[in-house]
């Protein structure tokens, strides 16, 4: 749907700018294109990397991509200015190069500030509605 609409205002731009006029099918063309690329590239990219076979061609840019989302995730469930950024792009509604932002890009090179947490930082009182599961993590009593 975001797609849809970032089309439909891409649309509307050009028809505003230019009107309807000979060549508008191509530039209406190239004009949805933008953010149809993007959302494809953020729904594909790490995708690639799992691929097995003939199609399984690694190029140095895919391992770099993967490596960067990796730290990038990383620095973001430490550092809210990073997070804002990180979802910002995943959900469109702000350009890739958001994460080239001093904060956001310096975060991903260094690190997060905040160790990782190795279980959900859940209160006292949250834990008391867990309980230990036989055969694997804890779930809730009622059972959800």
């Amino acid at each position: 749907m975001t797609v849809a609409a970032l089309g439909a205002m891409a649309l509307d731009r050009l028809l505003t700018r230019h009107g309807l006029r000979p060549r508008t099918t191509r530039r209406a063309q190239r004009a949805i294109a933008r953010p149809v690329t993007v959302a494809w590239s953020v729904a594909t990219g790490q995708d690639r990397l799992l691929l097995n076979g003939a199609d399984a061609r690694h190029a140095a840019t895919d391992r770099l991509a993967q490596h960067g989302a990796a730290r990038l995730m990383r620095a973001a469930a430490g550092d809210p200015a990073t997070a804002e950024a990180f979802f910002g792009v995943l959900t469109l509604a702000h350009s890739p190069t958001r994460l080239l932002a001093p904060k956001a890009l310096l975060a991903t090179l260094v690190g997060s500030r905040r160790p990782l947490l190795t279980e959900p930082p859940l209160t006292p009182r949250e834990r008391s509605f867990l309980v230990p599961c036989r055969t694997g993590p804890q779930q809730l009593r009622d059972g959800i």
